[in-house]
């Protein structure tokens, strides 16, 4: 199991939504820190993981990391919207995913809350700058979109309502 890497991605994400949801704060710190320690070694493209390995190749230890944490923020955000849905009961608990039912993680309004609290740890403009330098640009600017809507407080980069213009800095781009 130590070097089966499918099945630890595979059990990655809920094992870290069982602690999130059931676990104590001190375990949910921890992975918050973790979190936004792998994402911060994103944001410098001079950092040696960033390199390739030598044998020529175009993936690095950076990438396949981030690309695994890119995964888990993807399935938190899932999870989290099926939840809310199934709390405000826009959603029957049978469209639950089964094996989430099977680890009884609670679909209830406090368990999102905490959900959505990590994945609010780590700023967006911190996820779109390690996106860009592993190279997924698509999702470099969904989290630079979302960082300027969060910054900017506008529900739109083209709302009309929103009367300053947006100063983007050079090390944002």
């Amino acid at each position: 199991l130590k070097y089966d890497l499918s099945t630890m991605l595979f059990l990655l994400p809920y094992l870290i939504l069982v602690v999130v949801t059931c676990g104590k704060s001190s375990a949910v710190e921890s992975i918050k820190s973790e979190l936004n320690a792998a994402v911060s070694q994103g944001i410098d493209p001079q950092a040696p993981e960033h390199r390739s390995d030598k044998e020529g190749g175009d993936t690095s230890f950076f990438t396949l990391s981030m690309q695994t944490i890119f995964s888990l923020l993807d399935q938190f955000s899932n999870w989290l919207q099926l939840t809310k849905q199934i709390v405000n009961r826009k959603v029957s608990t049978l469209e639950l995913n089964k094996s989430l039912q099977s680890l009884s993680i609670p679909a209830t309004a406090k368990s999102a809350d905490r959900v959505a609290l990590l994945l609010n740890t780590v700023p967006q403009i911190h996820l779109a700058r390690a996106a860009y330098h592993c190279g997924a640009h698509a999702r470099a600017l969904k989290h630079f979109e979302m960082h300027l809507r969060n910054t900017k407080k506008c529900h739109g980069l083209n709302t009309p309502s929103y009367d300053g213009k947006f100063n983007i800095e050079d090390e944002d781009l």
